[in-house]
């Protein structure tokens, strides 16, 4: 039984990594990478993403956006293909490493939530269809129009947001400490995968390092400036 399992691991490993292998040669490679660094207009950008694995959803979008908003589109778009694909390969106990990965989406999402219900704002089109606040959710999420309502979805998908939490700055504090505190979670459960342990680690670590420079800076209190751990 023991052995079955290994060797079960070891073929599922291998299935995945060679996968994961092929695509590494549809990676914008150096050359590409220092032209769109060195182009001057977004219109020189797209022309370079079009020879690219890029270029059909660049096509795909060009009727409905145009410049940065069209290049984030495409971008984004190829990214949440390859994620769903990754999450095909992966076993279920693994599945939650993606987390890693499309956390941050969830934040983003969240974030135009909130400042469409308190502010007021139409965020039509900049939401992004990645993460666990995405597809339907996220269409039920922006038919919500009662603050209250929103935070206690918002907590039933593992973002916990205090009940004196009302304001949208306050909000998105806790809905960022949220995040990463399921990181540093996270990452307690991947000793096995250090890879993935170092990457989490560099996440948090940015964290904590822009929040220092936000409370230097005077721009949040110094107890929101709590260190979580890197």
């Amino acid at each position: 039984m023991l052995v079955d399992g290994i060797y079960g691991r070891v073929r599922e490993f291998g299935y995945a990594n060679a996968r994961l292998r092929a695509e590494r040669t549809k990676l914008l490679d150096k050359d590409t990478l220092k032209s769109l660094c060195e182009v001057e207009s977004t219109d020189a950008m797209l022309e370079i993403l079009g020879g690219t694995v890029y270029g059909q959803h660049v096509d795909a979008w060009r009727a409905r956006h145009r410049g940065v908003m069209l290049i984030s589109k495409a971008v984004m778009e190829r990214f949440t293909r390859k994620v769903a694909q990754i999450e095909e390969m992966l076993s279920p106990r693994k599945r939650s490493l993606l987390y890693a990965a499309t956390g941050r989406f969830d934040v983003y999402n969240l974030k135009l939530l909130f400042l469409e219900v308190i502010k007021g704002k139409d965020c039509t089109g900049m939401y992004i269809e990645a993460g666990a606040v995405s597809g339907r959710r996220l269409a039920l999420m922006r038919n919500v129009r009662d603050i209250g309502l929103l935070k206690r979805v918002t907590r039933e998908i593992g973002y916990d947001i205090g009940a004196g939490s009302d304001k949208y700055e306050d909000i998105v504090q806790d809905v960022e400490r949220s995040y990463y505190e399921r990181l540093r979670a996270l990452k307690s459960e991947c000793a096995d995968e250090p890879e993935t342990q170092r990457y989490i680690e560099k996440v948090i670590d940015y964290r904590n390092f822009d929040l220092a420079i936000r409370a230097v800076r005077g721009m949040i209190s110094p107890e929101r400036a709590e260190p979580m751990g890197g």
